[in-house]
């Protein structure tokens, strides 16, 4: 539901830049989407009166970046959208009863996280929302909101934003996710030939725990990783296997495998 209309955003701002393309216009403003769903994060794209071609390069730059943040919404949707995954491979991830719990105190407790800390962590987090609430409520009352000086007032509330992976640490965090009825898992649906994945024995269905001694909870944390550090030195990459957990030596860059989100239960660190 929600990736329907991820893609008619898609289509609605396609259409936008190709009228720039096919013909001059005195000026078009627009909007891009935040990348995070608790930030309002704008860009203002100014095309000004000029040909086709002068605009070509600039605006391929923009599409580029659009297709970056269109990639992250859909990445988010597909950890908390509340339906069934939608996967290419045809197998189910989810069961379609799930369902999805917000952060709360319960959800905390049930990770495994103490009481003091839980209660600690949803008072910042609920100061910090009431303040963005405010700030919204204040900007269009005094008509800044969307203003620079409204993105700086909120950069600077979100800046204390609460990090529920750094407060508890990641295999609380793994527990919570778990908990929340959320993907925590990486789930290798096919290898490529020749790939290092290939090479190193990786196979469908095997879930990717860590990556260079770094838990991995999506495919967007993975697909990072792998682009840090030296090209070709070997890593070590720890994955599940029908119960097992095993580690192997990898060569960091592309692993060369399809990958989706899935959830599955949580696993000790002490075992990898």
């Amino acid at each position: 539901m929600n990736k329907n209309i991820v893609f008619l955003v898609v289509i609605l701002i396609s259409g936008i830049l190709i009228g720039v393309f096919l013909g001059p216009s005195k000026e078009v403003n627009f909007k891009t989407i935040a990348t995070n769903p608790d930030e309002e994060t704008y860009q203002d794209i100014n095309v000004s009166e000029a040909t086709p071609n002068q605009n070509i390069e600039q605006l391929q730059k923009r599409i580029t970046t659009l297709e970056f943040q269109v990639s992250q919404i859909i990445e988010n949707l597909e950890s908390e959208d509340n339906e069934e995954d939608s996967i290419s491979s045809g197998e189910a991830q989810t069961a379609p009863s799930r369902k999805f719990k917000g952060l709360s105190e319960d959800v905390l407790l049930e990770a495994g996280v103490n009481e003091a800390l839980a209660a600690d962590i949803m008072r910042r987090k609920g100061e910090n929302d009431f303040k963005r609430l405010d700030l919204r409520d204040r900007a269009t009352r005094e008509g800044y909101l969307n203003t620079q000086r409204y993105r700086e007032e909120l950069n600077a509330i979100n800046a204390n934003q609460v990090s529920i992976r750094e407060e508890i640490g990641d295999e609380a965090y793994d527990r919570y996710l778990y908990a929340a009825g959320r993907n925590n898992r990486v789930k290798v649906t096919s290898v490529m030939s020749t790939s290092p994945a290939e090479q190193i024995g990786i196979l469908k269905g095997d879930m990717i725990l860590s990556y260079n001694d770094k838990k991995i909870f999506s495919w967007g944390e993975i697909r990072q990783a792998t682009t840090k550090g030296l090209r070709g030195e070997p890593v070590n990459i720890v994955i599940l296997r029908d119960g097992d957990v095993i580690n192997m030596a990898v060569p960091r860059g592309p692993l060369g495998v399809m990958m989706h989100p899935a959830r599955d239960e949580p696993v000790n660190e002490s075992l990898y």
